[in-house]
């Protein structure tokens, strides 16, 4: 009578990725890189199941690309 629970790794390490590259949002490569693979991982990762982390890292996939607008836009505001 043992279950196994069933786990989403790809969507796990999207989640993970995005986390990072929303704590790098500062380094601009880097950065792209870190936001690109996370986002492709959580979009993999939405269609296994459990979903759960998936969307978390989807989500927070999506608020880090916001983020690094917002923040390549004040940069270039401020040098020009």
């Amino acid at each position: 009578m043992t279950q196994e629970k069933k786990k989403n790794g790809v969507g796990m390490a999207g989640m993970v990725l995005a986390i990072i590259a929303l704590a790098l949002c500062w380094l601009p490569v880097f950065n792209w890189i870190l936001w690109g693979v996370g986002l492709i991982l959580s979009v993999i990762g939405v269609f296994k199941k459990p979903r759960t982390l998936a969307f978390v890292g989807l989500g927070i996939s999506l608020a880090g690309i916001i983020l690094i607008i917002v923040l390549m836009a004040t940069v270039l505001g401020a040098l020009s």
